[in-house]
């Protein structure tokens, strides 16, 4: 249940990123997946945080 918490939080932020032209706008969304990456490390073992950072 974490990992699709912590996907589906990354989904959007992603999408953003690849879309926009700037690069500095696309270096503020750089910091989104710091929390959930945050949450999954500790919630998850190793093996699925790799699963998920992949």
């Amino acid at each position: 249940m974490t990992a699709a918490q912590m996907v589906l939080s990354l989904l959007p932020a992603l999408w953003v990123m690849f879309s926009l032209d700037a690069g500095q706008a696309r270096a503020a969304f750089l910091m989104i997946p710091i929390v959930p990456a945050l949450y999954g490390i500790l919630a998850l073992s190793v093996r699925q945080m790799l699963r998920v950072s992949l």
